[in-house]
């Protein structure tokens, strides 16, 4: 089982994930399950009493992340599980 992440590099998201899953497959292994395993949980949305709305969530990424979010670039709000077996 590999715990795979994308990253950001200058602006554009990098699908590490999937190179990682070619690569495996190229050393002799088996892809079996490809999960997403997502690091923020969204509850709803919440009415104030002024009339706005508040979204209920729990975010779990890391400080660096957040950084990255914050100034705008790809979210990445999940982290890929692969399951492979050697053939």
């Amino acid at each position: 089982m590999w715990v795979c992440g994308d990253y950001v590099r200058k602006g554009q998201r990098v699908p590490f994930s999937q190179q990682w899953a070619t690569l495996c497959e190229a050393c002799g292994f088996r892809l079996l399950h490809w999960h997403r395993a997502w690091k923020v949980e969204r509850y709803g949305v919440q009415m104030r009493q002024d009339g706005g709305e508040d979204v209920q969530e729990i975010s779990r990424v890391s400080f660096f992340r957040r950084l990255a979010n914050a100034k705008g670039g790809a979210k990445i709000e999940s982290e890929e599980v692969l399951c492979c077996e050697r053939v």
